[in-house]
C-alpha cells in the first residue's frame, strides 16, 4: 500500500521516536503489517528545507529511514500533470478511456533511503528556491485579499524580481531545472518565458500582468469553465512539458503530428485527477479571507498526488477546501471519487485509517 503522509505527520513520528517510543513502535508495527510504502515527493523536502536547514532536513530524513520502503517523486507534482496530459492525449487520439492508473509507475519509481538522502542534499539549493517562490505567491495573494496595500505589494514584487534577475534566486534556472531531459529548443523557450515574466514583474510589480505576458494568456483561447487562473495553471504545464518526448511517444504509436496538435487543443484539465484537485485547492484558497501562507502553496502540490497513491493524508484546511469544491463545483472534479484523501491526524488515528483501507482493498471494490 502506497501511503503519502503529510510532512507534519513525519514530524510527529520523529517526535514520537525520541519522546514516546511506545507510540512510535505501535505505528511502525501497523505500518509494517500492512506492507506500507512511503511516498516521498520533492515537496516534502521543500518543507523540510525551511528554517534551520540541517536540523529540519536531518530530522525528516531520520523519520523516513525508520519507515523502511520508499518511493520518490523527484520532480514533484509537475510530473503528475505531465503524465496525465500525455495519457489524456493518447485517449483522445485512440478513442479509449485514459489510463491514469499508470501515472503512479512513472511518478513514484522504487527508491532507497540513500536515494532520498542524496537527492535531498544535492537539490537543497533548488528546494530553497521553491520556498522563496512560495513566499512570493503568498504575498501576491495577500495583496489580492487586502492584507497588503497594493502599493506595498508591488514594491515588494519589484524588489523580489530584481533579486531574481541578479541570480540570488534565479527563476529561469528554477523553471528550467528539469529541462536537461528535453531539446535545446524547448529549454530555450522555457528560459525565455521565465525571463519575460521577470522583466515585466521588475518593471510593474504586477504579478498578474507578468504572468499574462509570460504565458501569452491574452492570445490563448479562453477555457469555457472557471477563469484565467485555472487556464494559467494549464498553460504553464503545457509550456513546460517535455514535448519532444511526448510527440515521439505518440508518433511511435502511429499518430500524425497534425492529429497530436489537434488533440492538444481539446485537453480537458477537469478530467485529469491530479490537476483538477490541484486547481480546486487553489481556487478555494483564493476565495479565502485569511492571511495566505507560503506553506499553503506546498499543501496544494501535495494534494495533486492523491489519485496516484492508495491514500494521501493532508492538512485539514486543504481537505476542507477540496471538499467544498467537490460540493459546489462537482463537474470540475469528475474523478475525485477515485482517490482516498484523509485529514492528517494522530499517529494512532492514521494507523486505524490505514488498517481500514487495507481491509477494504482486500475485500475489493464489490464490498466497498
Amino acid at each position: 500500500m502506497l501511503v503519502y503522509l503529510d510532512t507534519s505527520s513525519l514530524a510527529h513520528f520523529d517526535d514520537a521516536l525520541r519522546k514516546s517510543p511506545q507510540e512510535a513502535r505501535a505505528f511502525q508495527q501497523a505500518w509494517n503489517d500492512l506492507g506500507s510504502e512511503l511516498a516521498v515527493s520533492r515537496h516534502h523536502l521543500v518543507e523540510a528545507s525551511q528554517g534551520a536547514v540541517p536540523f529540519n532536513m536531518e530530522r525528516r530524513l531520520a523519520a523516513i529511514r525508520e519507515l523502511g520502503r520508499v518511493r520518490l517523486a523527484r520532480f514533484g507534482c509537475e510530473r503528475v500533470f505531465e503524465c496525465e496530459i500525455a495519457w489524456q492525449l493518447l485517449a483522445t487520439l485512440s478513442g479509449q478511456a485514459p489510463e491514469y492508473g499508470r501515472v503512479r509507475e512513472t511518478v513514484f519509481p522504487p527508491a532507497t533511503f540513500d536515494d532520498v538522502f542524496r537527492f535531498a542534499w544535492t537539490e537543497r539549493e533548488n528546494l530553497e528556491r521553491h520556498t522563496q517562490l512560495g513566499r512570493m505567491i503568498a504575498e501576491r495573494e495577500n495583496a489580492n485579499r487586502g492584507k497588503l496595500t497594493e502599493r506595498d505589494a508591488r514594491r515588494r514584487m519589484k524588489v523580489f524580481a530584481k533579486r531574481l534577475q541578479q541570480r540570488e534566486l534565479h527563476i529561469p534556472t528554477l523553471v528550467a531545472e528539469r529541462t536537461k531531459r528535453v531539446s535545446p529548443e524547448l529549454r530555450s523557450a522555457v528560459e525565455e518565458q521565465a525571463t519575460r515574466f521577470l522583466e515585466t514583474l521588475a518593471e510593474t510589480g504586477n504579478f498578474d500582468k507578468a504572468s499574462r505576458k509570460a504565458l501569452f494568456l491574452d492570445t490563448f483561447p479562453a477555457m469555457s469553465q472557471p477563469g484565467v487562473q485555472d487556464m494559467a495553471i494549464l498553460v504553464t504545464h503545457l509550456t513546460d512539458m517535455p514535448w519532444p518526448g511526448v510527440n515521439s511517444w505518440l508518433q511511435q504509436l502511429g499518430y500524425a503530428p497534425q492529429a497530436i496538435a489537434s488533440a492538444v487543443q481539446r485537453i480537458d484539465p477537469y478530467d485529469m485527477p491530479g490537476m483538477s484537485i490541484f486547481m480546486a485547492a487553489r481556487r478555494a484558497w483564493r476565495e479565502a479571507t485569511q492571511v495566505a501562507r507560503p506553506s499553503q502553496i506546498v499543501d496544494h502540490m501535495h494534494a495533486a498526488f492523491a489519485p496516484h497513491v492508495d491514500v494521501l493524508f493532508a492538512d485539514s484546511e486543504t481537505v476542507s477546501h477540496i471538499e467544498a469544491e467537490v460540493r459546489d463545483r462537482p463537474r470540475l472534479l469528475r474523478r475525485f471519487h477515485e482517490c482516498k484523501l484523509r485529514r492528517n491526524a494522530s499517529l494512532e488515528r492514521i494507523a486505524d485509517d490505514l488498517r481500514a483501507i487495507g481491509l477494504q482493498n482486500r475485500r475489493g471494490p464489490a464490498s466497498s
